[in-house]
This record gives C-alpha cells, sequence and structure tokens, in this order.
C-alpha cells in the first residue's frame, strides 16, 4: 500500500492594490494558523525562499507516525507549496508513482480551492482514495463525503489516525489525541533532503537560512476566539467551553530531534512554531537552555504574560535573538469582552521595554475587525502598536475558521465574509471592521 502525505499546489491570480493588475499569487495552507493568499515572487516550479512558507507540522508528524504503525506499507511525503509545483508536475506526480491513498490537510480559505482539487483528482485518477484532514473536517460531519470524492475523514490531529482512516470509508474517524508518552516516544517529523531548506518567515527580522521550525509543545489553555488549533487540532473545543489540555515534549526529546536533522542539514537558525512557546518557566528554560547547546540563533512565538522577567533573561543567554508577541488588540477592553484574550496589555507593554533592554527584538501581532469594534478602537491598536517599543508589527483583518469558537458563533448569525473569510459587516447592532482598513499597516517596521 502506498500512502501519500500531500500539501497540493495552490496557485491564482490576484489584484494588486499598487497597479490594480491581476498578478501571480500563492496560497499557504498545511502549517499556517491562518492560511492566506498573497502576490509572490514564487513561479511555478521555481520557489523563491522569501516567499513566506510554514512548516506542515501535523502532516509531517503524522506521515511518520504512520510508517510506525504501518511498517508494511510505502509512505511518501511532498510539500508542493514549498516545492513551488505546479499543477501539471502535481498530477504527473500522482500518476506516476500510482499512490493508493493521498491525505490532504485543509481549512476554511482554502477549502474552495482544495475542494474542486479534490474533484480534479478524482476525475483524472479515480482508483486514488483521498483521506481529509484539518479543522475544515468540522463542518463537514453531516456531509456525505462521497459526493465530494472524499473517502474519510479525520477529526483533530492525525498522526493515529490514519491507519483507522484506511479502513474507514465514507466515514468520520473521532479525535484520539497523542498522549505525552506518545509524542514523547514518536519518530521525527518528516524532512528530506529536497524539503529541509524550503520553510521560511521573515518576522520580527530577517534570519538566515536554511530555517529549521519544530514544537516543543501541543496545544494552548488560552481561548482566543478565533484561533483554530488548540480549539479543534490539538483539543476537541470548538465553542470555547472545556479545559484545553497543553501537552509538552521532553528537553531530551528535542535534543535528539534537533541533533537528528542539525547533524544532517546546515541549518542556520531555529524557528520555535508552538502556539505558544513560554508556557511555563520550568518548560521555558528547560528548552531554552537545549536550543542554546546547538549554538544557533532562534526565535519563537509567545505570550507577554507567561514567564518571570529573568527566564527571559535565560533565553538571551542561551541565543534568543527575536520573539512573536500575540497582543491581538490594543485596547483592553475589546481584549477581554470580545477576543476572551486574558491579557493585561499595560504588563504586556512593561515586558516588551524589558526585552528591549535586554536585547532581544519584538514583533507584535494585532488583529483588527473584530465583533463590536469601532474605528476608532481600531485606531486605537495601531497606535498601541507603533509607540510601545515593539521593533515591527503586522495588523490583519480577523479571520474566521471553521473549528474556532468565532467560526461557530458566526455560523449561527448573519455575517458577510469576503473571499478570504474576513467578516466585512454584521447584521443589526454589531458591526465589524472591513479587512482593507489595515493592509498598510502589515508587517510594518519601525524606527526606533
Amino acid at each position: 500500500m502506498k500512502i501519500l502525505f500531500s500539501n497540493p499546489p495552490w496557485w491564482l491570480k490576484k489584484k494588486s492594490k499598487f497597479n490594480n493588475k491581476y498578478m501571480l499569487a500563492r496560497g499557504v495552507r498545511a502549517g499556517s494558523r491562518w492560511p492566506n493568499t498573497f502576490i509572490c515572487r514564487s513561479t511555478p516550479g521555481n520557489r523563491v525562499l522569501e516567499d513566506y512558507t510554514p512548516f506542515p507540522h501535523f502532516l509531517a508528524a503524522a506521515c511518520t507516525y504512520t510508517q510506525k504503525l504501518s511498517p508494511k506499507s510505502k509512505i511518501f511525503f511532498r510539500d508542493s507549496i514549498a516545492l513551488a509545483d505546479s499543477y501539471e508536475y502535481f498530477f504527473n506526480y500522482l500518476i506516476e508513482n500510482n499512490f493508493n491513498f493521498i491525505v490532504i490537510e485543509s481549512q476554511t480559505p482554502s477549502w474552495e480551492h482544495d475542494k474542486a482539487l479534490i474533484q480534479d483528482i478524482k476525475k483524472k485518477i479515480p482508483k486514488i482514495k483521498i483521506i481529509l484532514t484539518g479543522p475544515i473536517v468540522n463542518s463537514l460531519k453531516n456531509i456525505d463525503l462521497t459526493t465530494l470524492g472524499i473517502y474519510s475523514a479525520c477529526l483533530g490531529e492525525y498522526d493515529k489516525l490514519i491507519v483507522k482512516a484506511i479502513d474507514m470509508e465514507n466515514k468520520f474517524v473521532d479525535y484520539d489525541l497523542m498522549t505525552v508518552q506518545e509524542m514523547n516516544s514518536s519518530p521525527f517529523p518528516y524532512l528530506d533532503e529536497i524539503h529541509f531548506d524550503k520553510y521560511s518567515d521573515d518576522t520580527p527580522i530577517k534570519p538566515q537560512y536554511p530555517m529549521f521550525w519544530l514544537w516543543t509543545s501541543r496545544g494552548c489553555p488560552y481561548k482566543c476566539n478565533f484561533c483554530v488549533w488548540p480549539a479543534s487540532m490539538t483539543n476537541n473545543d470548538l465553542d470555547g467551553t472545556k479545559a484545553r489540555t497543553v501537552r509538552q515534549y521532553l528537553p531530551e526529546y528535542i535534543k535528539e530531534y534537533l541533533n537528528s536533522y542539525l547533524n544532517r542539514f546546515e541549518y542556520k537558525t531555529i524557528f520555535v512554531d508552538d502556539d505558544t512557546f513560554n508556557l511555563g518557566n520550568k518548560h521555558t528554560i528547560q528548552m531554552s537552555e537545549v536550543f542554546g547547546q546547538t549554538g544557533l540563533p532562534w526565535n519563537a512565538l509567545v505570550r507577554a504574560d507567561t514567564i518571570h522577567l529573568e527566564t527571559w533573561d535565560v533565553m538571551k543567554k542561551n541565543g534568543c535573538y527575536a520573539v512573536r508577541i500575540g497582543f491581538e488588540s490594543g485596547v483592553q477592553e475589546i481584549i477581554d469582552k470580545v477576543i476572551n484574550k486574558k491579557l493585561n496589555l499595560k504588563n504586556a507593554e512593561n515586558v516588551v521595554k524589558y526585552l528591549n533592554k535586554i536585547g532581544i527584538v519584538s514583533h507584535g501581532t494585532f488583529t483588527v475587525g473584530h465583533l463590536t469594534e469601532t474605528k476608532e478602537q481600531m485606531d486605537e491598536t495601531i497606535k498601541f502598536a507603533r509607540t510601545i517599543g515593539l521593533h515591527s508589527y503586522q495588523c490583519a483583518g480577523v479571520g474566521v475558521l471553521d473549528g474556532s469558537p468565532l467560526g461557530k458563533f458566526v455560523q449561527g448569525g448573519e455575517y458577510k465574509l469576503d473571499d478570504e473569510n474576513f467578516i466585512v459587516e454584521s447584521d443589526g447592532d454589531t458591526k465589524a471592521a472591513m479587512l482593507k482598513y489595515d493592509i498598510s499597516y502589515k508587517n510594518k517596521q519601525l524606527s526606533r
């Protein structure tokens, strides 16, 4: 049996706001918390590294774990986004390798594209059985999968589910999350000679490449209403009412994981892509010391309020040169009553000042367009981002994703969404922001 773990190509034409012309664009899907499309420098067959490309953690981890559970199967992995495959190359690859199953991960922004692609696969190669994964599966539970050309579908993280899905035609495989013990005895996520140097992220400052992406944990205990992975992938909590688990890898596992690939490939930087890396002082210190032993600079996705100030010093001492801090809004009322982030903005501002003092670059992430938010509050968020001492910041519209608490809430109301599932407006007294408002602010570098 031959099983392909695939991140298919996603090319399109998109109108440029600079010249009002349609230009070549690409999408990012698996590995992205917010799949989106953007005008790119890459072209089919020619990958330009500066184009943002996240590592597909779930897909790569499930690939090697499936091999562990089904050693007689022939397992393949191809990230056509990272490799800039054309559609023609993609279909030739499927035909030439004669796969029995193909595993595809999808989310709301890519679903219309992916649904059409799946139907095209079934038309051209009828015998291939397609297993669908990703947060989009939560919105399909009442649908006959065969009408979509899908063989079976998996709910949540799917390391252990693919071998079950093979025997469950037209059925949904229910949640079965990895235990901490299973995580720390699992094979390392898939990487090979053609993929290792294809993943890139240039915030907060342009790093050296190749960049090694990894997780040191799965899940996040916080319940920001728009966040999809902790709700529908690493937990089964689509409406945000249950207790959420966080499972952290042991330092011994991460050390071996790093050594396995750093000894094989010449990486220049490490990118820690956890939902929230610095959950607790113990974990943060242990992982920082492991990274410090590599001698490579690293950056991570963090909160401002989960560790002591002294722990930031440990991070800096062990090679942390930058962090991305999630703020979402510069308005405390929106933070508390709409987003449910549970973040004290004044305390977060003080942390940014401390990071400047010890020499860690900080990049802030913000969103506008929250339900009930006014233009004045959006202006306040931008002012906050520009004045608290951040090295850079990005601001995007609030995305509505199937599998998130916001996604479930919006499904029950009369809300208008644009082509990439940003809230444009709603009826009654609830007003949401236009995405177009903040375009010029994205990834703004601040002069300091």
